[in-house]
């Protein structure tokens, strides 16, 4: 199953932003502020509408997330770059996808590898001090 972010971008007509593969691959997070929270109801009110958005004009060619920011909803996330909105997630998920900042696990072997050169070097150094 694709992911929000995913589905999204396929809406957007940006599939090339979306990994080929069904890997698991996490977002790269920018600042938590990257994405900020805007109110619903300034959208609503005209002079608001004209002089925070410029009759729509902020919003021209961007993907809009829509998502709950109250504290009382409990839609916050732990992330590397701390605490955010669920909806945040989202905006954070795809934008990584745009810029091409999605991380993926490294292959099996890599592990393996890192913990045998970690016990030779560990063992090297008992040996010797």
């Amino acid at each position: 199953m694709p992911s929000a972010a995913a589905a999204t971008l396929a809406l957007a007509g940006k599939t090339d932003a979306i990994p080929a593969n069904d890997h698991l691959h996490w977002p790269r997070f920018s600042s938590p502020d990257a994405y900020r929270p805007l109110s619903l109801h300034e959208i609503f009110v005209p002079e608001m509408w004209t002089s925070n958005f410029h009759n729509g004009a902020t919003f021209k060619d961007k993907i809009v997330f829509i998502g709950p920011a109250a504290a009382h909803m409990h839609d916050s996330h732990i992330t590397p770059v701390g605490e955010i909105l669920g909806v945040q997630v989202h905006a954070q998920a795809t934008g990584a996808a745009l810029s091409r900042q999605l991380l993926h696990l490294l292959p099996w072997w890599t592990s393996v590898l890192l913990v045998f050169i970690a016990s030779a070097l560990a063992w090297t150094m008992v040996a010797f001090w």
